[in-house]
């Protein structure tokens, strides 16, 4: 498993599938990616793989990552995933990381941030980039440099698990470290202040890297695909309910005839002449039935597209509609 199909995963449980790629480089994963919308922000010249991909859907920003979203390039579009792979350092991850959850979509249960190069294998792949490019320079005459750079950006996820109660965050042990990022409850929180965190290193990290990044087999991943595939779900059914009014003009209708009851019941005969209760009743009754026809076939939908994990709240749901 790795980088593409995490993130190709994550996006086939969303409705919309925008995709945002902050650091696109070569462009290979940029490509491969399947979404409606997809934008890649990287300060370099587009690569030829991703000039030939650039339309009206799918579109290239030349610029710094902090200047993409600080000019609130895009507007009106949230996204599914927003991936990060970009400058490979701390501090930069961790604001691309923040700067990224203000423009996540709310309609696919909060939306994913999916980081990189979570896992160094050594201590030098796990330098920031300045002192890094100072020891590749010095051994590009062996094997032509080193390879398999991750930076330091771990440290932006311990520095999310320490300081964000509203986040949940898991990373996945493949493909030089994978996390992801979602709104919710945390599994856990650790309390490593921003001192604690700049003074570590590679040798902290390897003594508790299962513990600094909340770190997943990869068949985690497959529970944590199921239960964000149904997040949504629920939130579609929400969306259709909400566009629609239904809900309201169902809960409207129930209680127009609990009020109608309710006035009969005090003065009968009264309530009949008045009111024209028995055609009153019939109206409301022919409403909720089209609003039931409405939430019964959307509902319907959503469960012959689920999992059995959430087929019985689905039923249940009906049943109370019926």
């Amino acid at each position: 498993m790795n980088r593409t199909n995490i993130i190709q995963a994550l996006l086939n449980t969303c409705k919309n599938k925008n995709y945002l790629e902050i650091g696109v480089a070569d462009g290979v994963n940029f490509a491969e990616i399947f979404a409606t919308y997809k934008h890649g922000v990287d300060p370099v010249k587009p690569s030829p793989l991703v000039e030939n991909i650039i339309s009206d859907n799918f579109k290239y920003f030349q610029m710094p990552s902090d200047d993409f979203f600080s000019k609130k390039t895009i507007d009106k579009l949230n996204y599914d995933v927003v991936f990060i792979d970009g400058l490979h350092e701390y501090e930069q991850a961790y604001r691309d990381i923040v700067n990224a959850l203000n423009y996540l979509a709310v309609s696919s249960g909060g939306g994913c941030v999916v980081v990189h190069d979570c896992i160094p294998p050594n201590a030098i792949a796990g330098l920031p980039p300045t002192e890094y490019q100072a020891i590749n320079e010095s051994l590009k005459e062996y094997k032509n440099g080193l390879r398999g750079w991750t930076g330091d950006v771990w440290k932006a996820i311990l520095r999310v698990r320490s300081l964000h109660s509203d986040l949940y965050v898991i990373t996945l042990d493949c493909d030089w470290g994978v996390a992801i990022i979602t709104k919710g409850k945390p599994e856990s929180m650790l309390a490593y202040s921003l001192e604690d965190i700049k003074k570590m290193d590679f040798n902290d990290f390897r003594k508790n890297k299962t513990q600094f990044l909340n770190l997943k087999s990869n068949s985690f991943f497959i529970n944590f695909l199921e239960s964000h595939r149904n997040i949504e779900i629920f939130n579609g059914i929400y969306s259709f309910i909400a566009s629609t009014n239904s809900w309201d003009s169902y809960m409207n209708a129930e209680n127009r005839i609990f009020a109608l009851l309710s006035d009969y019941l005090k003065e009968p005969e009264r309530s009949l002449v008045k009111n024209g209760f028995m055609m009153e009743l019939n109206k409301i009754c022919e409403s909720m039935m089209n609003t039931n026809k409405q939430l019964l076939t959307q509902l319907d939908k959503y469960e012959t597209s689920s999992s059995w994990r959430i087929t019985a709240p689905l039923r249940a749901i009906k049943r109370w509609i019926k």
